[in-house]
Order: structure tokens, then sequence, then C-alpha cells
């Protein structure tokens, strides 16, 4: 970029009210669809940070072909760090009073921007904005959109958060110097979104929910991606670290010894539902010395008694318990 592109890319900075984040890792069709949909936004008062986290396909240089030309847009370069490493380099760039994340494989609805905007000016003293999400891929069987999942809780307390509520990053909006301060954490690759509501919460600061439907959330096939949704596809990993992100925040909680013995037994649910009965046996002593009465618990735990970690039927039963 020369010296009056990046002048014009400053004076388009200093009029932007949101800070577009899109983390992107050998993504070079998908990540066009997810800047084409904040081009088309009907609040054209952003800017967008492209962070190439490292991508060995020339995403990048697809990227500056395709938009170079908008002042709006920049593309930033590093080596490759994953998820949180991609949108920390977001966050340290942005310019505008807000950030909005959006992943490279999903999009946008055209009033996205705007209605979030709008919702955070009528909420003058939260610092962030969740809308709702529609889900597109083999998603949309469970539920047609995030807010409408049964299982559904707004991540907008500290509480809710310990109670297994999350969010999407791409429906989040949050004020800039909020996220500077908080960052994410490196140490999660796959659950770095949930641990950073975590702090936020702690550090006392205020999410309210936004109804509309304003995101699309994508699942397909295909390697790439810097927020690593391909290591998502494996949900014991995933719930495996949202687990350790629950134990290490449960003194947080009205009543930490409950919540640690619903991780206690989610943790030997996981793995009783995946034959690993040697592997669950810890977890399911931990779960029935905290709950003694749970007859389900003291089963499952003689079972692992005989059992090793080979497959079986009929293990993964309800965990309503």
């Amino acid at each position: 970029m020369d010296r009056s592109d990046s002048t014009s890319s400053h004076h388009a900075a200093d009029r932007a009210l949101v800070s577009v984040v899109v983390p992107v890792y050998n993504r070079p069709t998908l990540v066009q669809e997810a800047i084409r949909s904040v081009l088309e936004q009907t609040e054209p008062r952003f800017e967008i940070v492209v962070v190439d986290d490292g991508s060995t396909d020339g995403t990048a240089d697809v990227v500056e072909a395709h938009f170079g030309h908008d002042p709006r847009l920049r593309v930033v370069r590093q080596p490759n760090g994953g998820t949180a490493a991609a949108r920390n380099r977001g966050i340290d760039e942005a310019r505008a009073p807000w950030i909005a994340f959006l992943d490279d494989d999903d999009v946008w609805l055209p009033g996205y921007l705007e209605g979030q905007l709008r919702v955070a000016a009528e909420n003058p003293d939260a610092s962030a904005v969740l809308c709702d999400a529609r889900f597109e891929g083999s998603w949309e069987r469970k539920a047609p959109t995030v807010f409408s999942r049964r299982s559904w809780k707004t991540p907008d307390s500290l509480e809710a958060m310990l109670d297994g509520a999350w969010g999407l990053p791409s429906s989040l909006m949050i004020r800039t110097d909020v996220a500077q301060a908080l960052h994410f954490s490196r140490e999660y690759r796959v659950s770095e979104d949930t641990e950073f509501l975590f702090r936020f919460h702690i550090a006392g600061h205020r999410l309210v929910e936004n109804p509309a439907v304003l995101s699309t959330w994508r699942k397909h096939d295909g390697a790439g991606g810097a927020d690593t949704k391909q290591k998502t596809s494996d949900d014991t990993a995933v719930a495996l670290d949202h687990l350790h992100i629950l134990e290490r925040y449960a003194s947080y909680a009205r009543k930490p010894k409950s919540v640690l013995r619903q991780i206690a037994r989610r943790r030997a649910l996981l793995h009783v539902r995946a034959g690993r009965w040697r592997s669950a046996r810890p977890h399911l002593w931990a779960w029935w010395r905290r709950r003694p009465s749970s007859t389900r618990a003291f089963r499952y735990l003689l079972t692992s008694l005989v059992r090793g970690d080979a497959k079986t039927p009929g293990a993964a039963d309800g965990a309503s318990r």
C-alpha cells in the first residue's frame, strides 16, 4: 500500500464507528463472501481489518487484489498463531470506538451494523451487544437460529456463563477499549471466545442481547479458517475445553460445589459416550462422591471397573440426572 493509500485508509478509519476484524487462514474464496457482506452494510461508517494468520495459499494476496482499492479495508499479515492471536492483532489494529468480529466463513445480513449500533445507543451502559444468528449447513437441522435453540442461554452475566451460556464471535460487537483491555487467551484454540466472556463479566462489563437475526453461522466441509472451525468438529474436544474453563472460574459461582459436580458429571459422560470407560473412571468417582444419591453415577462407576476403553452400545443415554 503506497503513502496516498495509507492516508486514505487513516481518513476512512477516522470516520468509522466500527472496526470489523476478520481473521483468515487459507480461505481465499469464503473470506471474499464475508468481506462482501460487510461492504453491503446499510451503515457505511466502518473499517475492515483483515488479519491473515499465516496463510500458505495466497489468501492475503487474493483479498488485496479484490478489495485493496477500498480505503476502508486493510490487510495485516502475521505468522500463524491461531484464533486468539489473529483476533488480538485485529483488536490492536482497530481505530474505531467499536469492534465487531466476523469469522472468515461467516456472513452478515445487510442491517447488522445498523442494528447493533442502534441497540448499543439504546443501552449506553453496555459494553457489548450480541445479536441472533441463523444457521446455514448441517446445524440447520437442530434449530433455525442460535437463540431458538432449546438450550440457549444469553451470556449476559457470570452466572449465565457458569450455567453453560456462550456466544458467537460473528454476532458480537464490543467497545474497543474493553476488547483491548481483555484480549483473547491463546491458551484455548476452540473455546477462546467463551473464556473471553468470562473475563468480560468478571471485569464488571455489561452485555445486552439484540433479538434480531443479523448474522449467519455457516458450517461446511473443508480445511482452513483462522478460527479453526475444522477443529471444532470434534465435539468432545470442544466440550472438554469448555469444562476446563468452567472449572477455572467455578469459584465465582454462588454455589461452586454444584458447578464442580456438574463438571465431573459432564466429563464422565463425555468419556462414557465415547466408550472410554477407563478414562471416565476418575470423573465418575468424582461425580458419585459429590452426589452419592445418583444411581446412574454409581452404576456407571461399577461398569468402569470392569470395562476398558472400548465402545459399548447404549453408553450414551441422556445426561439429565
